[in-house]
């Protein structure tokens, strides 16, 4: 399975670019830990909205529960603020 999350840094809010660069590392490490089989790359953009793309050749895995998933992650993070 593959995961490309690009999180907006456009609706970070106040965040520094170095706030932006730890959260960013904050839901990657976090989306390893929930899916360790899958290749992760998180990046930031000054794009105006986020996006979540998953791949996968299992037919098991449902890209759209796991997009779900990597959406509550980031949500969650931000909400702890604690990168």
């Amino acid at each position: 399975m593959k995961i490309d999350l690009i999180i907006s840094t456009g609706s970070l809010g106040e965040n520094t670019a170095d706030d932006n660069e730890r959260y960013a590392a904050a839901v990657e490490e976090a989306i390893r830990q929930e899916y360790p089989e899958a290749t992760v790359s998180v990046e930031t953009s000054d794009s105006s909205t986020s996006n979540c793309n998953v791949w996968s050749d299992d037919i098991d895995v449902n890209e759209n529960e796991v997009a779900e998933k990597v959406g509550i992650i980031q949500n969650e993070i931000w909400a702890d603020a604690n990168y």
